[in-house]
């Protein structure tokens, strides 16, 4: 998932079984990726967590188990997001947007 100035981009990543079923980037052809809702109480974590760390721009990493509590991985103040299609232009814009305002 990408943040950018409070605006959040979660997007699921699907691996199927195989080389990417344990690291994505062993063979990122065979990912498919769809938009999510994340539970409100995940996006107040989150929110909170990038307030206290001053953070405008992340990527996170969360993994899901099947019960469906969802679990932080890793924060990345300067992680890539315009690998993934779906989300490229929308963060584009969001991050355009800021840039543009010059604050927040």
């Amino acid at each position: 998932m990408t943040t950018v100035a409070g605006k959040l981009f979660p997007v699921a990543i699907h691996a199927p079984d195989g080389p990417a079923r344990l690291d994505w980037r062993r063979d990122s052809s065979s990912l498919t990726h769809t938009p999510v809702d994340l539970p409100h109480d995940v996006i107040r974590g989150i929110h909170t967590m990038l307030g206290g760390l001053g953070l405008v721009y992340a990527a996170l990493d969360l993994i899901v188990d099947s019960d469906g509590t969802h679990y932080l991985i890793d924060v990345n103040p300067g992680g890539q997001w315009a690998w993934i299609d779906l989300t490229r232009e929308s963060i584009t814009h969001a991050l355009a947007d800021l840039l543009e305002k010059g604050t927040l």
